[in-house]
């Protein structure tokens, strides 16, 4: 039953007639071109990092809340060479399960309240407002 409960739950966000459900998949990355950008503007850069991330993301919009949840993946590369005059190379691989849930209220035609829970590395918490559409 516990195995079977998510699926179910994310059923009855994604069906119904209240709104639109939806889904987005994104991406992002350090462009390739990064380390020679640093090197060019910082006169020779002892750090070199790479980040790239995959994000999908399901929501469901309702006339007052609509609920969204994702799940991502991220992989980190860092390599930073120090010392003088024995040098030293330090390099990172790092790869990480990501995971959001929150909730968009709109409290009046233009207002919006936002609150959501990020898990990374770190657990964070974060509450916003905005006017617009």
């Amino acid at each position: 039953m516990r195995r079977v409960l998510p699926l179910a739950l994310l059923a009855a966000l994604l069906a119904g007639p209240a709104g639109a459900g939806g889904f987005s998949f994104s991406t992002s990355f350090t462009p390739g071109d990064f380390r020679d950008l640093a090197d060019s503007r910082l006169g020779g850069s002892a750090v070199a990092l790479d980040v790239s991330e995959a994000q999908l993301v399901v929501s469901k919009d309702f006339p007052i809340v609509s609920p969204y949840a994702a799940a991502g993946f991220r992989r980190t590369v860092a390599m930073a060479d120090f010392g003088d005059p024995v040098p030293l190379r330090h390099h990172v691989d790092a790869e990480l399960w990501t995971g959001v849930v929150g909730a968009r209220f709109t409290l009046l035609p233009l207002v919006h309240v936002v609150a959501e829970a990020r898990r990374g590395s770190d657990t964070s918490f974060f509450v916003g407002a905005g006017v617009g559409l």
